[in-house]
């Protein structure tokens, strides 16, 4: 009551819908967490609301000055875009996404002659055994250009330029940069205990170049969501957080994609008697290994933290301090902005306002679990003789039908380099999914091409010998 007494300035009706959206945003925010639903996702999309009026975001600007550059969607907020922005959970993620995209279409209309003039190509040359290297020496002076094409040669452990072109390779080089950056010998992310990869604290504290290969990566995602693509990533939800919001406070809940058991432990301690936390003797400090030395040292988390005792009074302070320790090190913060700082650099800040982080993830690596088998059919392409009615191709339809989600996971990666679906449907795979008759015998395996999402299959003529041919295949890694 105080606050809306003393709100200034503003009117008090500005005042309630600010207070409104805040809390709808973080209350549609924890309902999106992985595990921690407290009602069904549909409910906060109104049955009536009328959709097309958001997604008819683009508009023309009449009469602009002709010494100025024509304002491009998202440059200008319209009462559709206000609405949007303050109240994010009103449109479905496919709906968001779709916006998105459609943003993205109407950039590459709008660059159409420098994205199909030759010479507003960028084109390097990477050799394959210095990947790393040669696509941040060659592709770092032109991040401002990343909305242009870019035209990538591949070189040879011998030296020799192999062949290949179009959208394809780019793609190629974009996936195996992604996976180059996890290896350990330039790891710019570490895993947490469920697997999800977040900046890695030691190499960045002791890389001085790190937050600039940081920056760089967000570009390069920045650019793997301009040409509307997707990457094998899985980032942790309290980095992404940070870099959708730099003033985000990690959460205890957030605590769990780190470490699981640690978080158990803290909760555990959270619920813990007031009469038995002075047999614990905890204090405000944690012991932590020193990677240089070999040795264990006490950090506090706060001044003078050895000497104060964690008691049911201070422990939600202790579990905060705990939590900013591992989640928010500055680092960590340093890397999200550093990260946030490339992306906006290929796409402006304002197109992801509406995504929360399980959307944001969604974009640039796609949805898990079973595929749309139909929905693949429907949008795949045949070459080289095979059709929608060939004796093989009705094989291996009812073959995908049947497998599990892992093979169906599997069987995805191998032809395409990512092993989940488009958010939007196969039909906005680029390029679509395609099936070519292999003309070796059935006695070999199936190959592919991922560069252009293709599934080299032999003429199989049993579903015996398919399924056992390309379980072979898709769990050996024998493709391109």
């Amino acid at each position: 009551r105080k606050e809306w007494e003393n709100v200034g300035k503003y009117s008090n009706i500005i005042w309630l819908e600010d207070a409104v959206s805040k809390l709808g945003i973080e209350m549609f925010k924890r309902n999106s967490r992985i595990g921690y639903n407290f009602c069904a996702p549909e409910i906060w999309y109104p049955a009536e609301l009328h959709r097309d009026h958001f997604l008819s975001i683009f508009r023309t600007v009449e009469d602009p000055d002709e010494n100025e550059d024509v304002l491009t969607p998202m440059q200008i907020e319209t009462p559709a875009e206000r609405t949007l922005k303050n109240y994010p959970f009103l449109l479905d993620t496919e709906s968001k996404i779709s916006l998105l995209h459609q943003w993205i279409d109407f950039q590459h209309e709008k660059e159409y002659q420098i994205r199909n003039d030759p010479n507003e190509t960028i084109e390097i040359y990477v050799r394959r055994d210095h990947l790393l290297v040669d696509t941040v020496q060659n592709l770092g002076p032109f991040v401002e250009d990343f909305h242009r094409k870019i035209r990538v040669n591949f070189v040879n452990s011998e030296g020799t330029e192999e062949a290949g072109f179009g959208a394809g390779v780019f793609k190629e080089l974009l996936s195996e940069f992604v996976e180059a950056n996890l290896s350990l010998d330039y790891k710019l992310f570490s895993p947490t205990k469920m697997h999800m990869i977040y900046p890695d604290v030691y190499n960045g504290e002791n890389d001085p170049i790190y937050l600039r290969r940081m920056e760089f990566f967000g570009s390069m995602i920045g650019k793997v969501i301009y040409e509307k693509s997707l990457v094998e990533l899985n980032f942790a939800p309290f980095f992404l957080s940070l870099v959708l919001d730099d003033s985000y406070t990690p959460s205890l809940s957030d605590f769990y994609y780190y470490d699981p058991e640690m978080y158990r432990s803290l909760y555990q301690l959270m619920q813990l008697d007031p009469d038995k936390f002075e047999d614990l003797d905890l204090v405000f400090s944690i012991d932590k290994m020193n990677k240089s030395t070999g040795k264990n040292e006490e950090i506090p988390l706060m001044e003078n933290g050895s000497n104060v005792s964690v008691s049911h009074e201070n422990v939600n302070d202790f579990i905060r301090l705990i939590v900013k320790y591992y989640l928010k090190a500055p680092l960590i913060l340093a890397s999200a902005n550093a990260f946030r700082k490339g992306l906006t650099r290929v796409v402006p800040s304002n197109c992801f306002e509406m995504l929360n982080v399980y959307e944001f993830q969604l974009l640039i690596s796609g949805k898990e679990g079973r595929i749309d088998v139909q929905d693949l059919r429907m949008n795949c392409n045949y070459t080289n003789g095979y059709h929608e009615n060939h004796p093989t191709i009705q094989l291996f339809w009812v073959l995908v039908d049947t497998m599990t989600a892992d093979e169906q996971t599997l069987l995805l990666k191998f032809a395409t380099s990512v092993p989940r679906a488009p958010v939007l449907g196969f039909g906005s795979m680029e390029p679509l999914f395609c099936i070519h008759k292999h003309v070796s015998g059935t006695e070999f395996l199936p190959s592919s091409n991922t560069c252009f999402n293709i599934l080299k299959l032999p003429t199989y003529e049993s579903i015996e010998t398919m399924r056992e041919k390309i379980l072979y295949a898709i769990t050996s890694n024998s493709g391109f």
